[in-house]
């Protein structure tokens, strides 16, 4: 006899919760956050449903969130919805989320900013912005290219 849950044998299937916020509306709430409360969430964690929110939210496969993590999708995926990733995972999450709310800042716009992070920038090799979030170095130098980006932009726009 099958079990009553969804009608079907073995685990149960994962479901999601809908993700109902804008982009928009994530990073000017996480933008109102203070150090000290961005610090406490980086050594308290993050969670896995968290997590997946911010994946959503940045248009990022499972593949490239692990590759920027230095951790294997199976990591991931190992977690419960509700277990936090380690205070030195959680801190490189809320790094990728800075520079993300900084390029909205600076962009404006969340497509435009998507599409900047994955193109080949003259800048960096021709590498793509995304990659370079792996290391702090190379976060630093996404930030760094914004700024110029955002220098060129006020020079032009006066």
């Amino acid at each position: 006899m099958l079990p009553t849950n969804q009608g079907r044998r073995g685990r149960p299937r994962k479901t999601y919760e809908t993700i109902i916020i804008t982009p928009e509306e994530y990073f000017r709430q996480f933008s109102e956050l203070s150090f000290q409360e961005r610090e406490r969430k980086s050594l308290e964690g993050i969670s896995r449903r968290e997590l997946t929110t911010i994946k959503v939210l940045l248009q990022l496969d499972y593949a490239t969130l692990a590759k920027l993590l230095n951790i294997t999708e199976r990591t991931i995926h190992g977690h419960a919805s509700e277990q936090v990733f380690s205070p030195i995972i959680s801190d490189k999450i809320m790094g990728i989320l800075e520079v993300y709310n900084y390029g909205f800042m600076i962009i404006g716009d969340m497509q435009s900013l998507y599409e900047w992070m994955f193109c080949p920038n003259s800048q960096i090799n021709y590498s793509q912005p995304i990659n370079m979030l792996r290391t702090h170095s190379g976060l630093l130098e996404v930030r760094a290219l914004l700024t110029e980006l955002s220098i060129q932009t006020t020079f032009l726009s006066s």
